[in-house]
């Protein structure tokens, strides 16, 4: 294992949005989406409720100085990254965590979470895939 945590992969993803507009980081919001999808939450609002709840658990991890993003922004932002950046950096940290776990993954709890975290996959490919189906048609 590299000893690479979610947060550090996921700071690889280019930024596409414009440095003078910026008010939350990247990595903050990538994760807050990740972590949210993981803990339940279903759609923008809830991840944005998610947040709120949970904000200063979310600060021992990322910088959140500004707060939680509005669900707007939210789904803004992760509309924008690269699908295939997040996919690659994604399944590299789940290689991580199934290394550190020696694989065994096994409990129903932490079973749960998995399936959870392939819908986080799911959930951006399908923002996407939205996206790209808006851009077509215009």
């Amino acid at each position: 294992m590299n000893g690479l945590t979610l947060l550090d992969h996921i700071s690889i993803i280019k930024d596409p949005r414009q440095n003078w507009k910026v008010a939350h980081k990247l990595s903050d919001i990538i994760f807050l989406a990740i972590v949210g999808v993981i803990a339940g939450a279903e759609g923008w609002e809830e991840i944005e409720d998610f947040g709120r709840d949970k904000l200063e658990w979310l600060k021992q991890y990322g910088d959140f100085k500004n707060g939680v993003p509005v669900h707007d922004t939210i789904a803004r932002v992760i509309s924008m990254i690269n699908p295939k950046q997040f996919q690659t950096c994604f399944i590299a940290w789940m290689k991580d965590c199934h290394t550190a776990t020696k694989g065994d993954v096994c409990n129903v709890k932490t079973e749960v979470h998995m399936i959870r975290v392939k819908s986080v996959v799911q959930f951006i490919w399908t923002v996407h895939s939205q996206q790209r189906m808006k851009t077509f048609l215009q």
